[in-house]
């Protein structure tokens, strides 16, 4: 494992979350003194519970993006290296490859990624190195990955791969953004604190409800579109074509004006609804057709 390659994967900001985990995946592996990574693809397809085909298609976009080259050898696992260490690599002397100092900052890694078997640590130099205890270097993330992962396997035992669950407790409660993932684990770490203080009679179904609030709170709240007197003047003749179109005539008896007038400017204003009449999605132009306005 290459705590630099790890570091530097750290830090890029990759749309795509199957591309990131497979290129952390990848730098998990990596070998500093050899220069690459070999893993089999069916590991790396494992390792992040997918199929060999989806770990082949999500490297050829790393490999196009510039983050991977591949050396293929035919009968034996592919190697992988990462050109961005080897241009790091040719500012430093091989003697003093030992000694680079590392700090603690980029050796704090998330254990959604790293070996379970990781010990993070908390004051680093290149002469020795000081465990600190676990209350002062767990992150949020990384504390959903001990303990939440335990208490999940504890009492939901009807799950069939609890750190399946996990990942995607947090993938949703993130938005599957980046950005979000520090503050979504914040939350969803509280979450679980509260159920281990408080028993759940259906634990799965309060983390899935949970999840979708938190992930509410980083839905961007779209505002409405402000109208011109133009088209404020233009939303009022449609609303009269419609009131003229079906007022008193055989077939559109019961109808609310006041609350076709609200779905209307609804519609106008955001682009979209779910149009009370026919429980479907509707712009105001269909909304205008429903009622035989041309």
């Amino acid at each position: 494992m290459s705590m630099n390659a790890i570091a530097w994967c750290m830090k890029q900001k990759i749309k795509d979350q199957t591309d990131w985990s497979i290129l952390m995946r990848i730098c998990d592996h990596y070998n500093d003194s050899l220069g690459y990574a070999y893993p089999s693809q069916n590991r790396i397809a494992d390792q992040i519970q997918s199929s060999t085909k989806t770990v082949q298609r999500h490297i050829k976009n790393l490999v196009k993006q510039g983050y991977l080259q591949v050396e293929r050898s035919p009968n034996k696992v592919n190697k992988y290296s990462i050109p961005a260490l080897k241009m790091d690599a040719t500012t430093m002397s091989s003697p003093d490859l030992d000694a680079t100092q590392v700090s603690s900052e980029d050796i704090i890694l998330d254990n959604i990624i790293i070996s379970d078997d990781i010990i993070p640590l908390t004051n680093i130099s290149s002469n020795n190195i000081v465990k600190g205890t676990e209350s002062n270097f767990l992150t949020s993330n990384q504390w959903l990955w001990k303990h939440g992962l335990e208490f999940l396997k504890n009492n939901a035992p009807k799950v069939r791969n609890h750190r399946t669950v996990l990942a995607r407790l947090i993938n949703d409660a993130s938005g599957y953004k980046n950005d979000n993932r520090e503050r979504a684990c914040d939350e969803l770490q509280k979450v679980f604190q509260h159920c281990m203080k408080n028993d759940k009679h259906n634990l799965i179904e309060y983390l899935n409800a949970s999840v979708r609030n938190i992930a509410d709170k980083f839905k961007e709240v779209k505002k409405p579109r402000e109208l011109s007197d133009q088209a404020l003047a233009l939303m009022e003749s449609n609303f009269q074509k419609i009131y003229k179109a079906t007022h008193g005539v055989a077939g559109w008896g019961g109808l609310d004006y006041q609350e076709i007038r609200k779905e209307y400017e609804k519609a106008f204003r955001e682009g979209v609804i779910i149009f009370s009449h026919t429980k479907k999605k509707a712009t105001a132009d269909q909304i205008l057709e429903y009622f035989g306005v041309k």
